[in-house]
């Protein structure tokens, strides 16, 4: 299909069905998705609609808003927006869509969208499982959108749901800004539809409230490649046995099966840079990725494919995540291959990297897997906090430096030397009470 010149307009457009490029928050990339997906449905001939609900909180805090100022493009595509009055009712609500073929249907599927914070994920647990469990229709589909707060910038506790997504099931995709919202975001839908499971989506504080340019190209075709056997799943309400052991089988094989087969199928996780001659892998997904590559370009190993522009010796090899769980093992082991050492940038506690030492543990040539520790056991990348670009750069040139011809690792490391954290202090001078403005001791 022909597309005309990528040209600047103005920011209504981002709602649009144009090709332009727009500034966009990663909250007004969530708000146009559902848009998006109607737009393919209509294209492919699919009468569809979708539902939206869920329970307010930072940092997809503004997600209903947003919503709620474009109502009338909502009505206009099928969009029915519906706060929920709790996490674990709008879950159940959106559900609820997916059992559309045990009512009188007139459209072919509703997809359904769930959003909220880490801990309305948890709150809505029960809700989740059951919904999980009881699948999704080929022609609708489900996506929890779930709020990430890692530095607790405005919540009462830091916030990570990876884990709490993998015991419920829900494969996880991590985009690291507003033009990964979209295109993970369908993804996000046609994987939902494929398997029979529900897809989920963590949005961290950084890409809810951060803005980039987005290049929007209308019509694009959207068609990705779908795993032998997807969309075969017929979601139920009828959650007793004999029909909960089934379901869990087919939860558990087929349906898990069908998931890893998309990631692979589609290529939502990237080897974005290689060469023959790599000794040392750096996996990494979401922000990570865009804090990786800083550090990279901040260590002199380039930023093209192959590592142009480097003055470095050595060269590196990079896994991008779209997809942080399931990860397929044929992409473990195909990235792993001829690698000494493997290390992972991730935040929080060790959830890629747990997965890539149970794929490689009885792999033939297994490399060392660096990641929440380092060389000689020492702490690496923190299991608190938020990591940033800092962190990332300084970790990695920590881990780095041994290897053969890498002037840019030793020059950053020697512009350290001294910095803080690195100089030696001697003891302050000592200076009377007498030089304190206003202290009582003054006088």
């Amino acid at each position: 299909m022909q597309h005309k010149e990528l040209t600047l307009n103005p920011l209504g457009a981002r709602y649009l069905d144009e090709t332009c490029r727009v500034l966009m928050t990663g909250v007004q990339a969530l708000a146009r998705l559902p848009l998006d997906r109607a737009r393919l449905d209509a294209a492919a001939g699919l009468q569809t609609a979708s539902y939206i609900s869920g329970y307010e909180g930072s940092p997809l805090g503004g997600y209903d808003l947003e919503l709620a100022r474009q109502q009338k493009l909502l009505d206009g595509h099928g969009v029915r927006f519906e706060p929920g009055l709790n996490e674990e009712a709008a879950a159940m609500a959106v559900q609820g869509t997916q059992l559309i073929d045990e009512l009188k249907p007139t459209v072919d599927g509703v997809t359904g969208y769930w959003y909220g914070k880490a801990p309305g994920l948890d709150r809505a647990t029960d809700a989740f499982r059951h919904a999980n469990l009881m699948g999704t229709h080929p022609a609708g589909g489900a996506v929890a959108f779930v709020g990430d707060d890692p530095a607790a910038k405005s919540s009462s506790v830091p916030c990570a749901s990876e884990h709490a997504l993998a015991d419920l099931m829900m494969p996880i995709l991590y985009p690291c800004d507003a033009a990964e919202v979209l295109e993970l975001g369908r993804h996000a839908v046609a994987l939902s539809r494929a398997s029979g499971l529900w897809s989920s989506m963590k949005i961290v504080t950084s890409v809810a409230d951060g803005a980039s340019t987005v290049d929007l190209v209308s019509g694009d075709g959207f068609a990705p490649v779908l795993p032998f056997g997807a969309g075969l799943h017929e979601p139920t309400s009828r959650l007793l046995q004999p029909t909960l052991g089934p379901l869990e089988r087919d939860m558990l094989s087929t349906r898990m099966r069908l998931v890893r087969e998309y990631i692979e199928l589609n290529d939502i996780n990237k080897i974005v840079r290689r060469s023959n001659a790599d000794s040392v892998g750096i996996v990494t997904a979401g922000t990570g990725y865009l804090d990786t590559m800083e550090a990279l370009a901040t260590l002199g190993f380039g930023s093209g494919p192959d590592g142009e522009g480097t003055e470095n010796g050595s060269s590196l090899r990079v896994l991008k995540l779209g997809a942080v769980r399931p990860i397929p093992v044929s992409q473990i082991l195909d990235f792993a291959e001829g690698l000494d050492t493997i290390i992972v940038v991730e935040e929080k506690r060790a959830f890629i990297e747990t997965q890539i030492r149970e794929a490689l543990y009885d792999a033939p040539s297994r490399p060392t897997i660096l990641g929440k520790r380092g060389n000689a056991g020492k702490d690496l990348f923190g299991s608190h906090g938020e990591l940033t670009a800092d962190a990332v750069t300084k970790g990695l040139a920590s881990q780095l430096a041994g290897l053969p011809s890498v002037p840019g690792v030793d020059r950053w490391l020697d512009s350290r030397k001294g910095s803080l954290g690195d100089r030696i202090y001697l003891p302050l001078a000592q200076r009377t009470p007498y030089f304190c403005s206003g202290c009582p001791h003054n006088s």
